[in-house]
């Protein structure tokens, strides 16, 4: 360090040197510390609440989902009434949409939303494969219908 830097510094001194054994003492030793690897899970007693690890099969359910809708067909009929009037261009809403205020959820919910009276009809054909594998009985397939 420059004399320069110590009197920018405000001091007529330098500052002590920092010594390398002067280091403070590790808060943990190696051995002490613990791995994750290490750590097991504590052990339910067995009974009704006891967690199982999942069973499940993401990679076989996409294969099997794939392949049983491979014929598959949805047909979405939606029917709207007529639109109201439209607002004027240059006047507000309300005092939110004049000061571009965000909206609230029920507001996005609202703003979403089908039109009073509208009608929505889904139909779906060629999912004989996907019905079995979800377990679909015959008083699902007209309730769905």
């Amino acid at each position: 360090m420059g004399r320069h830097w110590v009197r920018w510094l405000g001091r007529d001194t330098k500052p002590a040197p920092v010594s390398n054994t002067a280091r403070p003492a590790r808060a943990t030793r190696r051995a002490d510390r613990v791995h994750i690897g290490d750590v097991q899970p504590p052990v339910a007693p067995p009974g009704t609440l006891q967690v199982h690890t999942p069973l499940f099969l993401p990679a076989e359910a996409r294969h099997q989902l794939q392949s049983k809708t491979l014929g598959f067909t949805v047909y979405v009929q939606v029917r709207l009434p007529a639109p109201p009037p439209p607002h004027p261009a240059l006047v507000a809403q309300s005092v939110a949409r004049r000061q571009h205020r965000r909206c609230t959820w029920q507001e996005h919910l609202d703003r979403y939303a089908l039109p009073e009276g509208s009608a929505v009809a889904i139909t779906v054909a060629g999912g004989q494969g996907l019905a079995r594998m979800i377990g679909t009985t015959e008083a699902d397939k007209g309730a769905v219908a």
